[in-house]
């Protein structure tokens, strides 16, 4: 469970602490990006009956971790709670992988066009060898 704080009277770390742990969710991070609660974010494990704060936001039961990232999503600059591999990482979004790909393809694209280029240019200047032997053997 990610909770999302927007003011001080939700319960985060109390109320809703307690009913996370009596419901056995194994992980519950708090994500407060305006300091609401002092922090801008907290990650708890379930241990036992009862929650223990994470040093960082990793959850080896789930191979993910989240973390504080500056950027902009969907065009708006700011500081966004991101999924992240074991190393810190940030995951792509969905759109960021599209973009990547995109990227990929366009590059190929390049690769390819000037491979077809210098193909050209060789046949050309192979054509131009072709030319000039003949005339060569003609002369002689």
């Amino acid at each position: 469970v990610i909770e999302m704080v927007s003011n001080r009277n939700g319960g985060e770390l109390g109320n809703k602490l307690r009913r996370y742990a009596w419901m056995r969710v194994p992980c519950y991070v708090v994500w407060d990006p305006s300091g609401q609660l002092g922090d801008r974010g907290s990650g708890n494990e379930l241990r036992g009956h009862q929650y223990v704060p994470t040093e960082r936001a990793w959850f080896e039961a789930v191979g993910l971790g989240l973390t504080a990232w500056e950027g902009t999503y969907e065009g708006r600059r700011e500081r966004w709670l991101r999924w992240c591999r074991a190393d810190g990482t940030v995951v792509p979004t969905g759109a960021e992988r599209a973009d990547a790909e995109r990227e990929r393809a366009d590059a190929e694209r390049g690769r390819a066009d000037a491979e077809r280029e210098r193909a050209e240019s060789e046949r050309e200047r192979a054509e131009s060898e072709r030319d000039r032997a003949d005339t060569e053997r003609e002369r002689a």
